[in-house]
């Protein structure tokens, strides 16, 4: 099951966290994502869900914040905190290269993959259905995202 994050919560820590580091900076959306490298697990389903299990508690979870001008990749404590460790990433917003390189919709899950630039790796994400809202509304303020892929 999924953590539950209360998304007031997650809203007001973000933007603490954004007026301690930027204090210009203006939060339009803000959700949790798990990031994990993980590829494609196969298998039997009962065997595919509990390594997805142990992998979304043994991953990095993250608050993804868009502001006016950047998008921000906080780092959290852990895999119940709701507390900013550090400023992992900040992703220029409006560059001539896309910050996000592909969404994959599922039913519990949407994957997101989000460039990071000079490095050849990007972050893959992971974000609950509980968060589709605000990613639905992160993808239309980043714009030129990539269309939603069926997928599973």
């Amino acid at each position: 099951m999924a953590i539950r994050w209360d998304k007031d919560k997650v809203r007001s820590h973000a933007a603490e966290e954004l007026a301690r580091t930027d204090p210009d900076a203006r939060p339009i959306v803000t959700f949790h994502a798990t990031v994990t490298r993980e590829r494609r697990l196969r298998g039997p389903r009962p065997l595919v869900a509990a390594l997805r299990r142990a992998v979304r508690l043994a991953g990095r979870n993250y608050f993804i914040a868009l502001t006016d001008r950047h998008v921000f990749v906080l780092l959290l404590g852990g895999a119940v905190r709701t507390h900013v460790v550090e400023r992992y990433r900040v992703l220029p917003r409006g560059g001539p290269d896309p910050v996000v390189e592909e969404v994959r919709r599922g039913s519990l899950y949407n994957r997101l993959r989000l460039a990071l630039p000079g490095e050849d790796a990007a972050l893959h994400c992971e974000v609950v259905r509980y968060w589709r809202p605000e990613l639905d509304r992160f993808l239309a303020e980043v714009g030129r995202a990539p269309a939603l892929a069926a997928g599973r």
